[in-house]
């Protein structure tokens, strides 16, 4: 199996979602991931990003940005929930976020792996 986007809680059963993220991309490197979590700490993010993922979305924000965060990703673009940013510094990433018409944080600094 080959998918293009792998859409994945932070908060699973047996492995966790960051924990999953290295593993997924080893699997199949051609696939993007998207984590789903109530969790809305940057630290949580960037730790999630350093793991392979591309897209960050609020369970809160579902309604408005997993589709968003799903073309994004499909584009190898980066998206994260605009709440995650507020008041804080710039998130890493690989790139600008391309979901335009969203309230998505641009990344605009590299991960390293």
């Amino acid at each position: 199996m080959q998918p293009d986007v792998v859409t994945l809680d932070i908060s699973m059963p047996e492995l966790d979602g960051i924990s999953a993220a290295p593993l997924i991309v080893r699997a199949s490197p051609h696939a993007e991931l998207v984590i789903l979590s109530q969790h809305d700490v940057a630290a949580m993010v960037t730790k999630a990003l350093a793991a392979g993922v591309r897209g960050y979305v609020l369970k809160s924000r579902a309604g408005r940005d997993l589709l968003p965060a799903v073309e994004a990703a499909f584009h190898h673009e980066p998206f994260v929930s605009a709440e995650l940013s507020q008041g804080q510094p710039p998130l890493p990433g690989p790139g600008p976020c391309a979901s335009s018409g969203s309230a998505a944080q641009p990344l605009t600094k590299d991960v390293q792996a």
